[in-house]
């Protein structure tokens, strides 16, 4: 990786990876979360911002460079969407080969119009397919069919509880999943926020070790919709989304991811 590279590129990331073929080797949620992180304070510093706007976010994210492997982000938000099942999507992140240096992340407009936190939650999956799924593509500038895309995501479907279609584990939608909850609700910032609200509702804290917040401070005893809710509004996405993260992060004692 050269120096100009990565001063070129919007994010600059590394994971364990097969180097051949720069395919990413089995990690865990909480590395992808560190990740997601990164790719967070790369684009909009180290004072974060709770709420990330969709349009913000294409803006700033033109371009990354994962283990060595630099490609430009073309969006495109005026196109009408289906997945390979043919049916509507709300984003996908595409590869051609015949612009080998390119990958195109698409929005579907007409879908999310009126859902900001849906459109925010879309861009930031494909983002995560663009980090971890992409960089074998353009290193190997050699697709079967032309083109390799990710299954999308189905609009029926909210993106935080998308599942599998088979009982077999789908790790590049786990990846993506995870890095878009990272990404747009950091571990560590969620703590902090909780806390505040916790106090200010005085619901009763409780020590637990193996959370994935700020190390040495406490968790909340029991979930409030309340206090969600207002975390909901705090980062630009809905109360649901909140829930999931408080779980997977171990941040409420009697809830288990």
């Amino acid at each position: 990786m050269g120096y100009n590279e990565s001063k070129m590129a919007s994010i600059v990331l590394s994971y364990p990876c097969h180097e051949p073929t720069k395919r990413p080797r089995p990690m865990t949620a909480t590395r992808i979360w560190e990740i997601a992180r990164t790719a967070r304070e790369q684009l909009y510093g180290r004072v974060i911002v709770g709420t990330v706007d969709v349009t913000d976010l294409m803006r700033r994210c033109q371009s990354i460079l994962v283990n060595g492997v630099l490609f430009d982000v073309v969006w495109d938000s005026a196109c009408t969407l289906t997945d390979d099942a043919g049916r509507p999507a709300l984003g996908l992140c595409d590869y051609d080969d015949a612009s080998p240096e390119q990958i195109m992340i698409s929005i579907d407009h007409n879908l999310l119009e009126g859902y900001p936190h849906v459109a925010i939650s879309t861009a930031a999956h494909e983002i995560g397919h663009a980090v971890f799924d992409r960089p074998a593509d353009v290193h190997e500038r050699k697709m079967m069919t032309g083109t390799a895309r990710d299954s999308g995501i189905a609009s029926s479907k909210p993106p935080e509880t998308l599942a599998p279609q088979t009982g077999a584990m789908d790790w590049a939608e786990f990846r993506a999943n995870e890095f878009m909850g990272g990404f747009l609700v950091p571990p560590r910032l969620l703590h902090k926020r909780l806390l505040a609200y916790s106090s200010d509702a005085r619901l009763p804290l409780v020590e637990r070790t193996d959370h994935h917040g700020v190390l040495g401070l406490p968790v909340v005893r029991r979930a409030s919709s309340a206090v969600s809710e207002l975390l909901a509004e705090d980062f630009g996405v809905g109360p649901q989304f909140i829930e999931v993260r408080l779980a997977k992060y171990h941040l409420i004692a009697n809830q288990q991811s």
